[in-house]
This record gives structure tokens, C-alpha cells and sequence, in this order.
């Protein structure tokens, strides 16, 4: 799967100043599309669906250039529930090779005996880690570790702790350090009542970590109390038993850490043991959701294989992600294209489009955006963003932001890179890009502050651009990132006004491209006009208002001039619902001058019988 290359940036080990479940992010990060897929796949084989028992599954036509889709058919589903409760999963290594398991499913077999003679992990709180001997060397994906970290958030890992406080996400699982995962979810240790908490029991052979009655991570309060334990062996097995656990969302699983090798995104309780190489994992959440997947199926029922981007609005109240506090996100769906810090991707199959999609944005419910397009999106304060912002950026994610150069002394391996290595750093001179960054002015060696943020969230930068290919690398200017930033320094959100101290790091556009590659197709024949389908889900059996149909009009209409100012008039979004004319040399074609070469034009469905 793509953006494999990046272990997770500097954002992930600070701590926000907005509460931890605000839907203030963006979700996409690395492995989003890969998430997202099982957990379409998951609801589909569970049936654990959201379908209005009075509602009948129609096609509804669009409304203008709006299409609408209803609530039926898997569009709303209850994802993926937690499903291993009073069970145990082992991993037992592959024979023969250190970099794979198989793995087995059994009964309830949680070792209270080891729990009550472990030695409790007093003090560690919410989002902690603890360094942790291990009595015995213990291999793990072809290493072998004789201290671990627990981390209060149900998992343990290796090389490095880690008490991030962002989404516990599968990327964040997969592209950290090497790791198992219990139950890794948002959980307070801190909070746990007598008897309870973390401890940790070692023998000769045997090595116990034991989570009792710790509860979720609650603004108010306490939340849900969990029971599991982590069980390591030393010929390298691992046993997971879960006594008496609920949770709303959680990943388990064993990851090799820095995304080294394409992972197993599968369920442990349907799908049949065998041998594995690299990481295994399983998503889980029961949170009602769209399911981009169905609901894009859905629209190509009705709708031509003519468009680039796919736009999903809903006006059900749900949001993106609410376990994650996302505000929308972007999957990518097809990107035959390299030298820009991602990697290929092709799931177009399970999307109902056959060779053109390239990525669906979730943007979530209507009402955490403005009526104005150029409003301000409140949630997402003190950053200037507007849903015009929120729009271009997400759909910027099908190119930006992967790509950085290397820093291997530095806090972050790949420093101009920030939340979920999928963004620009709050750090980096990004000259106010709609990815993040802001414009920082060095105010000189001698200032304090040195550097001071001067604006923030206002178009595809110039750098942008070239890994968009809409311009050539020869036209991008020499920019900065600062090491060793100040506490003072924006965390998450780029903010104007923001000073802080640090170390300037120059870099060039050479720098990037030495990096990541040349970026193919080049700006002379990469792709600049893109169609963009938007859509509205609804419940069924009801009308969109006119007001709701109004106000995203207004978002489409705003975002296709915002678009191309946005590229400084280099690229193009045409967002209206049309008839599709294919052409076999797209997306693109180069020639010589004064040469030819033959091209196949079709409508849609002429091309689809022949």
C-alpha cells in the first residue's frame, strides 16, 4: 500500500491545547485507504449494517450538479465490532524465517494468578510509556530485544516508547516503532481504582503484561474498564487473552515497525490461519460511519466512470471519524505516478470505478462547516480555515504532503514532514501551504524569537505545485525547516503569529528530489484538470432541503474557482455532474513536435462494449 516510507512525524509525541476528541484533524494518514477497505470488507461479510427497516433502495436522480445518495445498502454501517472478548490470540513465528507469524485463535485463558503477582507500573498515566526489562532475549521480527516499552495505551513497543496523544489509528500502528498490540486504544491507567492498573510478571520462560480494570481515556471521569493481558515467550511466541473487554474502536495486532513491508489488514476471527509475512493486524470500531466504499459503489450505479475525485457530504449528523476526531479525509484510489514521496496505488476495483477515480474525500457532516464557503470552519481555530480550505486540502492529500528530505540526527527522521507523515510540518517554511506549515520569516540569528509564523492555510505552494506536476522543479525556490523547535512552536494546527526558537535547516528543491525521485509524469504532460462528482447523503425516503442543496452548491461552485487560484492558475476542477467522453491516451500523452499518434475516443458507453 502507499506512503510506506515515513515513520510518523513530529506532531505525534506533542500534546494539543484542545480537548483530545474535538473533530479538529484531518484522518488521512498513510494507511486510511487500507483501513477503510477492511472495514468495508468486515461490514459486508457481517451484515452489521444501518438500514431504515420503512426505507425502499432507490436511485435518486441528482439535483443539479449535486448527486444524492440515500442511506441504504451499507452507505451507513455499524463497521466492525470488537469481536475477541474472553478469547486468545497466538502468534507463533513462521519456521524458518524470523519476519513472519501464523497465527491461532483459542478460548478465554487470561492468567489472573500472573496478573495479582505482577509488579505494578505505578504512576503511569494517560498517553505514558515505561521501559520494561524482559528476563530472556526475545525475537521479534528477525531482532531480538531484551527491554520493551509499555505504553499505557494497550500495546507494548520496542526501540521506543510512545505516549502519543493523536489517533490511535492503524497507520499510526503500523508506521511507528516495532510493536504488538493488545488493545491499542485511548486508555488511563491513571484512572484505574484499587487493584487495578498495569503489571508486569517475568520468569525464565515467560514474560506478562497485565492491563486490570484500566479504564478508557474520559474527559469526565472514568471511562470503560478493560482486562487483557500481553503473554511473550522465549521462543518468540505471543499470546494475547482478553478477560473482560468492550470496546468502541482499538487495533490489535504485531507490527514490524517503520511500515517495512506490506502489512495483513484481515480479521482474526473469519479469515483462515496461515503463514504471514510481515506486520498482522485488525481494525475495529462500532461507530456508525459512512462506508466510502458502498457509497461510492452506489453513486457509480447511476453516474459515468467520469470523474477524478469523488466529494461525500452527509446531512445524518455523522462525522468522518468521530473515534479519531477527524474532521474529513482523504483515500486514495489511483496514483500511477512516483517522485512526490507516496507510493503506487490501485483499489479502483472496489470502488465501482473501473479505470478513472483516483480518490474519495469524506468531508464529513454539514454541520461542522459554515453556511459561507469562505467562513471560518470554528472547529478547526485558530487556523484560518474555510470550507473552500478544507476542500482543497483534502483533496491536495491525492499528491501532498510525503515528501521530505532526511534529517538523521534530528527529532524527526523527515523533518519537514508533521501529523500522521501525511502533512507538512507546523516547522517547515511550507510559505503558507493548504497542507500545513505556515510562512515562517527568520527574523535573524540574534532574535528572540527567531522565527515568527506569518501566515497560514492559502494555497498550493510553489513546491506543492511541482509535486503536483504543474510546474517545472526549476521554478521552486529554496526553503527552510527549523530542528530543535521551541515548546512555543505550533503543534498540530498551523497558527499566524506563532513565535519560537530553533535551528534553521535550508533546503532545496535538489535536496527533495535527490529524496524522493523526480516527479513522473513531469509537469509538461501531467494531469491538470480534474472532474470532480459531489454528493450529498441523505436519509432515505426524505428530500434534501433546499437550503442543504443550496449551501453545497454554493462549496462546489466557491471550490472550482478556489482550485485554480490555488494552483496560481495551473491546474482546473470542474466540478459538474456530465457525461464522460473516454480517451485512450489518458490521462495524458507526449509527443515531439509536429509528430502524431493515434487516439481512440469513445462516450462511456461506447467504450464499455467494445
Amino acid at each position: 500500500m502507499h506512503r510506506i516510507t515515513f515513520a510518523l512525524g513530529l506532531a505525534l509525541c506533542l500534546v494539543p491545547a484542545y480537548g483530545k476528541h474535538e473533530p479538529v484533524l484531518c484522518g488521512s494518514h498513510d494507511y486510511r485507504a487500507r483501513q477503510e477497505l477492511q472495514l468495508h470488507t468486515q461490514s459486508a461479510k457481517s451484515g452489521i449494517k444501518r438500514v431504515r427497516a420503512s426505507a425502499v433502495s432507490t436511485l435518486r436522480p441528482d439535483q443539479g450538479s449535486i448527486a444524492i445518495l440515500d442511506d441504504t445498502n451499507g452507505v451507513i454501517s455499524r463497521r466492525n465490532p470488537f469481536s475477541l472478548n474472553q478469547r486468545t490470540l497466538r502468534f507463533v513465528p513462521r519456521p524458518g524465517t524470523p519476519a513472519g507469524y501464523r497465527f491461532e485463535l483459542s478460548g478465554e485463558s487470561m492468567d489472573t494468578a500472573a496478573a495479582a503477582a505482577g509488579t505494578h507500573l505505578t504512576g503511569l498515566g494517560d498517553d505514558d510509556t515505561r521501559a520494561v526489562p524482559i528476563p530472556f532475549a526475545f525475537p521479534f521480527f528477525g531482532i531480538t530485544w531484551t527491554e520493551l516499552f509499555v505504553n499505557s495505551d494497550g500495546n507494548v513497543s520496542f526501540g521506543d516508547g510512545d505516549a502519543g496523544v493523536t489517533d490511535r489509528s492503524l497507520g499510526r500502528f503500523l508506521a511507528g516503532s516495532a510493536r504488538i498490540a493488545a488493545l491499542f486504544e485511548d486508555l488511563d491507567p491513571s484512572r484505574a481504582t484499587a487493584g487495578g492498573g498495569v503489571f508486569v510478571t517475568a520468569s525464565s520462560d515467560k514474560f506478562v503484561i497485565s492491563w486490570v480494570r484500566v479504564p478508557e481515556y474520559s474527559d469526565f471521569g472514568a471511562g470503560r474498564r478493560q482486562t487483557f493481558q500481553l503473554r511473550l515467550f522465549r521462543d518468540g511466541s505471543i499470546e494475547i487473552a482478553w478477560a473482560d473487554v468492550v470496546a468502541s474502536e482499538a487495533v490489535v495486532g504485531v507490527s514490524v515497525g517503520g511500515v517495512q513491508s506490506d502489512p495483513n489488514i484481515l480479521s482474526f476471527t473469519t479469515t483462515s490461519s496461515g503463514d504471514y509475512a510481515g506486520s498482522i493486524a485488525e481494525y475495529f470500531t462500532s461507530t456508525e460511519s459512512v462506508d466510502i466504499f458502498a457509497a461510492s459503489q452506489r453513486f457509480y450505479q447511476n453516474h459515468e466512470d467520469a470523474y477524478d475525485y469523488l466529494v461525500l457530504f452527509n446531512n445524518l449528523n455523522i462525522q468522518a471519524d468521530s473515534v479519531r476526531s477527524a474532521l474529513a479525509f482523504e483515500v486514495t484510489v489511483r496514483n500511477d505516478r512516483s517522485g512526490f514521496g507516496d507510493q503506487k496505488v490501485d483499489i479502483g476495483a472496489e470502488t465501482g470505478s473501473k479505470r478513472r477515480l483516483q480518490a474519495i474525500l469524506n468531508m464529513g457532516r454539514f454541520d461542522d462547516y459554515p453556511v459561507d464557503p469562505d467562513g471560518t470552519v470554528t472547529l478547526r481555530l485558530p487556523s484560518p480555515d474555510t470550507p473552500k480550505t478544507i476542500l482543497a486540502h483534502e483533496a491536495g492529500h491525492l499528491f501532498l504532503a510525503y515528501a521530505s528530505v532526511r534529517d538523521d540526527e534530528g527529532v524527526s527522521e523527515f523533518p519537514m514532514l508533521g501529523l500522521q507523515s501525511a502533512h507538512w510540518a507546523t516547522t517547515f517554511n511550507s510559505e503558507a501551504s493548504l497542507m500545513s506549515g505556515a510562512r515562517i520569516r527568520d527574523n535573524g540569528a540574534t532574535s528572540n524569537p527567531r522565527f515568527t509564523t506569518v501566515a497560514a492555510v492559502e494555497a498550493y505552494s510553489l513546491l506543492d505545485q511541482y509535486l503536483m506536476g504543474f510546474r517545472p522543479a526549476e521554478e521552486v525556490p529554496d526553503t527552510f525547516y527549523v530542528a530543535a523547535a521551541s515548546s512555543t512552536a505550533p503543534r498540530f494546527l498551523p497558527q499566524v503569529g506563532v513565535g519560537f526558537n530553533g535551528q534553521r535547516r535550508n533546503v532545496g528543491i535538489a535536496d527533495v528530489i535527490a529524496q524522493v525521485g523526480r516527479r513522473t509524469p513531469d509537469h509538461t504532460v501531467a494531469q491538470r484538470r480534474f472532474r470532480f462528482g459531489f454528493a450529498l447523503i441523505t436519509a432515505a425516503g426524505t428530500a434534501p432541503s433546499a437550503a442543504d442543496l443550496a449551501r453545497l452548491e454554493n462549496y462546489r461552485t466557491a471550490f472550482e474557482t478556489f482550485y485554480r487560484d490555488a494552483s496560481s492558475q495551473r491546474a482546473a476542477a470542474d466540478a459538474t455532474l456530465k457525461k464522460s467522453l473516454a480517451v485512450s491516451s489518458w490521462p495524458a500523452v507526449g509527443l515531439t513536435p509536429g509528430g502524431t499518434a493515434p487516439i481512440r475516443i469513445a462516450t462511456e458507453n461506447q467504450w464499455r462494449r467494445t
